[in-house]
């Protein structure tokens, strides 16, 4: 367990060595362990930003925005990363099928998107495109499959999934991965939908 000061030097050391930052709020969380601090840079705000907390046990890092204390609130973010959920996308695999409908209607319900790219004009574009309930019955038929999913959908849908529509497992794959908007840089393979990267 860390102690204050310890948490405080690992703040500080989260916002930068420089002189023009000032901790303007912190406060002690009991559940999950550790502190809550709001920070502004002097020359140029941080705009939006809705502070960050470090853990108390592990000596993590938890950003967030202003848009999700406005939203959800702060306790609500501070479970779900207690929860073990973190930002980025997640990686939802479907080994096994017992309500196919359901399940493509749990996704198209929550506005579950695939990643597209194409060449337009000679440069590679990426677009969401929403799931409907055709596209997800013709992935299933084909398992294991894969859906990509940002990590606040992954949250909300798992509890359905373990009513036994589906056998699955997941994990965190982190940011999408990066591309290069010049066609002569693409695989055939990398044009098209891409199942595992959410839009």
């Amino acid at each position: 367990m860390l102690t204050d000061a310890e948490i405080d030097a690992i703040a500080q050391n989260h916002l930068g060595q420089t002189s023009d930052v000032e901790l303007l709020y912190c406060e002690k969380r009991s559940n999950p362990d550790g502190i809550y601090f709001i920070a502004n840079r002097l020359v140029d705000p941080y705009i939006g930003s809705g502070g960050f907390f470090v853990d108390r046990v592990s000596g993590e890092v938890w950003n967030f925005n202003s848009g999700q204390l406005f939203g959800e609130g702060l306790d609500y973010w501070l479970n779900w990363y207690a929860e073990g959920w973190r930002p980025g996308n997640y990686r939802l695999v479907v080994h096994d099928v017992n309500d196919p409908l359901g399940f493509a209607r749990l996704l198209v319900k929550h506005s579950t998107t695939y990643l597209v790219r194409e060449v337009e004009n000679g440069v590679v574009w990426r677009r969401s495109v929403l799931y409907d309930e055709n596209t997800v019955l013709r992935r299933l038929k084909t398992l294991p499959c894969t859906f990509g999913l940002p990590a606040e959908l992954m949250s909300k849908v798992l509890p359905a999934l373990r009513t036994g529509l589906v056998s699955v497992d997941y994990s965190h794959a982190g940011p999408m991965r990066q591309y290069s908007w010049r066609p002569e840089d693409n695989t055939t393979e990398q044009l098209g939908p891409q199942w595992e990267e959410p839009g």
